[in-house]
């Protein structure tokens, strides 16, 4: 819920990069930012895109700025960069069961420093990224 709360109240953009993005609440907020306006990019783990209730498509499909990563081995990052400044990462994939169910840890960091490098690093893959 607290992900969620974050990405209503983004002002300027939201950047995830995630190995497996299943969760349509997640999804359905994305959409809304999208639609006020906000720079929303997504990166998924291009082995991961067609799983079972994959969000990738629905987010193409809606004109998210979405992309499946460059690596040939997997890119199994989880984390959200919000207006540049709010980092959440941790080990949950962006799923029903990552953020519910599963013995998982995520931490919310408010440092913009941080939160650069975070953003280089997700405008790097991205950059490497292609659409499927």
């Amino acid at each position: 819920n607290k992900i969620i709360s974050l990405i209503k109240n983004a002002e300027k953009s939201v950047k995830i990069a995630s190995f497996s993005f299943t969760h349509e609440e997640l999804a359905n907020e994305l959409i809304k930012a999208d639609i006020k306006n906000l720079n929303v990019t997504v990166l998924v783990e291009k082995k991961q895109r067609n799983a079972q209730n994959s969000q990738y498509e629905r987010l193409r499909d809606f004109g998210i700025n979405i992309k499946v990563d460059g690596n040939k081995y997997n890119m199994h990052h989880k984390f959200l960069v919000i207006d540049g400044k709010i980092v959440i990462t941790g080990s949950p994939n962006h799923s029903w069961s990552g953020f519910n169910r599963n013995d998982e840890n995520m931490v919310i960091i408010y440092d913009e420093n941080l939160a650069l490098k975070y953003n280089n690093e997700f405008d790097r893959l991205f950059d490497e990224g292609g659409v499927v």
